[in-house]
């Protein structure tokens, strides 16, 4: 009775261990996705180091080196021991891709880019992988910092915010000092958004102040 029992418990066991187990390549996917967060993982082509020793499950798996050319080696473990893997992998994250040249100052648009699957795991996506503008950005709010070429990708450093207002534009100036407030016309020296710090040259004496920039296009100027 009691060898019936034993071996009962065993088998319940070894069943247990075979549904926590899984096949290697969803556990080596797993250990990619954690190295490059937010992306879509493929495995390519997943192999043993040591022929012969494949496993024919998994519990968990670790990368032990990422190298940046689509290949990495992993440790993983399953129910009947561990083995080191080489894999080859993509990691797949949308991003944008310029349709044309696109020169500094420009606007950008949804017609002047396309939304692409870039793979950081290798390339120059892997060296921008940090940078790449993500697909979900209100491109209306933004302008080209510096020259966008044909099919290059859209980067974080290459955009910015479309100023409220822009250097050479007419701006009215508040000037405050204490509770008198007098009004005045002057012109922007450098582009600024609404809430930040802007220089203005006033037209009649020419004469330089630093002020807020605030909703209408009024420059508050504080002495």
């Amino acid at each position: 009775m009691t060898r019936v029992l034993i071996a009962a418990v065993m088998t319940f066991a070894a069943t247990l261990n075979a549904a926590a187990a899984r096949a290697p390549a969803d556990a080596a996917r797993e250990a990619l996705a954690a190295v490059h967060p937010g992306t879509r993982v493929e495995i390519l082509e997943l192999a043993p180091m040591q022929p012969g020793q494949a496993l024919s499950g998994a519990e968990t798996a670790s990368v032990l080196q990422a190298q940046g050319r689509g290949e990495a080696r992993l440790m993983v473990r399953g129910p009947a021991g561990s083995a080191e893997y080489r894999v080859r992998y993509a990691a797949w994250v949308p991003g944008l891709v310029a349709l044309r040249r696109i020169g500094p100052g420009e606007a950008l648009s949804s017609e002047l880019t396309r939304q692409q699957e870039l793979n950081v795991a290798e390339g120059l996506a892997h060296e921008m992988r940090g940078i790449l503008l993500p697909a979900t950005e209100d491109l209306s709010r933004l302008e080209a910092r510096q020259t966008l070429l044909e099919g290059g990708f859209v980067t974080s450093t290459a955009v910015r915010r479309i100023p409220d207002l822009r250097r050479g534009d007419a701006v009215r100036i508040d000037v405050i000092s204490g509770d008198v407030r007098l009004s005045s016309q002057a012109t922007a020296l450098e582009p600024a958004s609404v809430s930040q710090r802007v220089r203005v040259q006033t037209l009649k004496t020419r004469r330089e102040l630093v002020g807020v920039l605030r909703d209408g296009g009024v420059v508050e100027v504080r002495l």
